[in-house]
């Protein structure tokens, strides 16, 4: 499995709800920090065009997400494969 990229903030708090998801599923994953200021300019925005902290890239279903409340929904959907969060 390739590794989720999860785009995040150090300071942003959504960001870490997500973070904490992929470490309990034991999902591999990257992060990529993204400064505040260059969150609502590309490219940042061709990614997200909310322009706001988290999202995530997943290679293995080809599918960017954002939002920490849909990312958190569809890790436990697609990969939370023994039920330990559902």
């Amino acid at each position: 499995m390739l590794p989720i990229t999860l785009y995040s903030h150090p300071f942003g708090p959504n960001p870490w709800k997500v973070a904490l998801i992929l470490e309990e599923l034991n999902i591999s994953y990257t992060t990529n920090f993204v400064d505040f200021s260059e969150v609502k300019k590309e490219p940042y925005t061709q990614l997200n065009p909310n322009g706001r902290l988290p999202s995530i890239q997943d290679p293995n279903n080809d599918i960017t997400l954002w939002e920490s409340g849909a990312i958190i929904e569809y890790l436990i959907e697609k990969y939370d494969v023994k039920y330990r969060l559902s």
